[in-house]
Formats: structure tokens, sequence, C-alpha cells
């Protein structure tokens, strides 16, 4: 895995003078931040946050209807992306000597093996670097409407009326308060108590009333029974907490978790166990089961942010 914690390990070993391969199983590198989490997410609610301040009031300054560019915000999101991905990860590793990139499924074949496409490498340490992805959780029809996760919601070419966003978490709500400053009603279904179950309470209702200020319509303690799709969009039934029945938008927001990048990568030929929910448990070393295989970065299940 080429991400932050990937690239960081094959820099530092190769500088302490270990010969070091870095795979990446995807079309490019730079892992989860700058392709689809970090940089992508802030562009959008930086230029959100932009053209939410030029429609809002202040105290001697009249608010006014700045024309958007959808368009050409996606571009320049996908210009940062690109120039990133070049500056930060390919130019850096191409710096190292000691460090070659390969491309293609790697697989554990045991006793430091590994198996790159067609090609095997073996190695006195192998660092397990393979990030997370979004998951869906369990709602009848929710697979098969075809909905929005976290990644694919910021290459949306046109810019929804109404969206619904599933899960009240940071990651929704972020997303979700970006496409409101752009102009999109939403409303956040989150399945706990409270928005942001993870943090303080009075932090989820400092957020709520803020949030609720902008627009935002938040239910929370609602169970979603069932998601379908038409040709105008999505109809997502509901019941428990704040409201009942069913509600409508044109665009569908899932942002309820993410799971480990885990499978077929050989992890038990290698003796690296994993927990119920796919994560690989690491010491205080970052060591695995295998005390010649470390895991560092999402996939261990931490808390999910490079910084």
């Amino acid at each position: 895995g080429t991400g932050g914690a990937g690239t960081a390990a094959a820099i530092r070993a190769s500088e302490l003078g270990a010969n070091v391969a870095i795979v990446e199983g995807a079309n490019v590198v730079g892992g989860t931040c700058v392709n689809i989490g970090c940089i992508p997410s802030k562009f959008l609610i930086e230029a959100a946050h932009h053209y939410h301040t030029a429609r809002t009031a202040f105290p001697g300054i009249r608010p006014c209807e700045p024309q958007l560019a959808w368009a050409e915000v996606l571009r320049q999101k996908r210009d940062i992306i690109e120039s990133l991905r070049q500056e930060k990860y390919l130019d850096v590793l191409a710096a190292y000597e000691g460090i070659t990139l390969l491309r293609g499924q790697a697989t554990l074949l045991g006793e430091g093996r590994v198996r790159v496409v067609d090609q095997e490498i073996k190695a006195r340490k192998v660092i397990l670097a393979t990030g997370t992805r979004p998951t869906l959780p369990p709602i009848p029809g929710l697979e098969e409407a075809g909905v929005l996760d976290s990644t694919t919601v910021m290459e949306l070419e046109e810019l929804p009326e109404t969206m619904i966003v599933i899960g009240g978490g940071a990651i929704g709500l972020e997303l979700g308060q970006a496409f409101a400053r752009f102009g999109v009603k939403v409303i956040v279904v989150e399945a706990l108590e409270r928005i942001v179950p993870s943090e303080d309470p009075d932090i989820s209702e400092a957020l709520t009333v803020a949030l609720e200020a902008e627009g935002i319509e938040i239910h929370t303690g609602v169970k979603v029974t069932g998601v379908s799709r038409d040709d105008t969009g999505y109809t997502v039934r509901i019941e428990d907490g704040s409201l009942t029945g069913k509600i409508r938008a044109e665009q569908l927001l899932v942002a309820t978790g993410r799971r480990p990048n885990t499978e077929d990568l050989g992890l038990e030929e290698a003796g690296v166990t994993t927990d119920r929910n796919g994560f690989i448990p690491v010491d205080e070393f970052m060591r695995t089961s295998n005390p010649d295989v470390f895991a560092a970065g999402d996939v261990t299940g931490g808390p999910g942010f490079v910084y």
C-alpha cells in the first residue's frame, strides 16, 4: 500500500539501509488521503465555505448570490489531487534509490514470500498498509439501489437539489454540510440518539444547533428499514426516532463506516490473524500475530485519520 503509512515506512526503511519494494494494487498511488479522503474533501469544504460566506449576511456587509461553476470546482479538485500525488508520492518514492515501486495485487505466501502478479519476492520483514474502503450497512434494497459513498459523492458531475445522508458521523456531516452550503437540501439520518456519537454529548448538541441553523435537517434515533430507487431519486423508509414513514431525495449518500482491505492478501498462509471485522490487530511495535509481518494505518482499526 502506497498511502501515508506505507510510504512513510518505505522511506524510513530506505533511510536505515533496507532494500524496499512498495506495492500498489490500485490504479493510482497515494492511498485514501490524497486521492479520495483528506485532500478532495477539504478542498470541497473550503470551496463550500467561500460560497456560503458570500451568501451570508454580516453586519455592514450585504450578501450576494455568487455564480457557482461546479464543473470548474471539480476540475480544480482533480488538478490538486494529481499534483500532490505526483509531488508527494511518486516523486518522493523515485528520489530514494533503495525503493522500488511495484504495481499489482500482492499476496502473502508465507515465510516472507510475497507474490505480485507473476513475480515472487522474498523479504525479511513485510508491512501491511492496505487501508480501508466504505462499507454499506445491511439495509434491505440499499446495495441494489446503487447509492453514493464518501468516494463517489465527491465525483458528482451535477449538484442535486436534495440529498439524504445516512450516517451522522464525521464523514457524513462534513460532506453533508459542504453540499448543503452549495445549495443542496440535505437530510441527515442517524441510527443512534445523537450525531457524532463517539464525541462528548456537548459537541453533538453544539453541532446539531450549528448545522440546523444552516438549514440541514437532522433526525436521530432513526431505524432505516428499506431503500428503493426510481427515475426521480431515492425513497428511504424509516421508523422510530423523530419521524416515521418515507423520505425522498434526488441523491443518497451512505457514510456509516469503513471496512479493511484485507481480503485476498494471503493472511492465513502467513499466519496473520484478523479481528471479527477484518482489521489486523497489532502490538505496541505494530507487529501482527506473525512477528515478521507488521501492519500500519487504517487497516489496523485505529482512528482512521492520517494526521
